[in-house]
């Protein structure tokens, strides 16, 4: 059992210290993301074979399951820190010695201000395009995965707008 945590352990470590080397280096965050993905199997197994002499498919299976949940788990927490506007607005907070006024964070959290923000970020990132004052999808894999979440929440809810009633 205490090779099991161990190897466990030492997986979740080494997963993590790739995705924050890897995004470093590349100055790229989702390459980090992908390069930690990518290697946890082979990390998992690694560890596994090393650290334990009984080791079988079942005991590696059962590591790196828990090696991708807690992949899963962290890469929640790593993009919450980054796009979650209320964390942004507590940090804001914080850097100004836990004090603000309102009117300052109005200022700086527009909403104009930050639809501006994330539709330069898609165009930056090739998902849309404007042209004639209109924004289109230009990604087929972004139009694939609209339609199917579109699909699902009519399904599920029988709407097709969170403004539906």
């Amino acid at each position: 059992m205490l090779q099991f945590l161990l190897t466990w352990a030492l997986t979740m470590v080494l997963i993590t210290s790739v995705d924050v080397l890897v995004a470093r280096i590349t100055q790229n965050r989702v390459t980090g993301f992908k390069a930690s993905l990518c290697l946890t199997p082979l990390i998992s197994a690694g560890l596994t074979l090393w650290l334990s002499e009984d080791a079988d498919l079942y005991y590696f299976l059962i590591t790196l399951g828990i090696a991708l949940m807690w992949w899963f788990i962290y890469l929640n927490i790593a993009q919450s820190l980054e796009s979650s506007l209320r964390i942004k607005i507590l940090f804001e907070i914080f850097e100004r010695g836990g004090r603000m006024k309102v009117n300052e964070l109005k200022e700086i959290y527009n909403d104009t201000r930050l639809i501006n923000i994330r539709i330069d970020r898609l165009k930056k990132h090739k998902a849309i395009h404007s042209f004639d004052g209109k924004l289109f999808l230009s990604s087929t894999k972004l139009k694939i995965a609209a339609s199917f979440f579109l699909f699902l929440k009519q399904a599920i809810l029988r709407q097709s707008s969170q403004f539906d009633n």
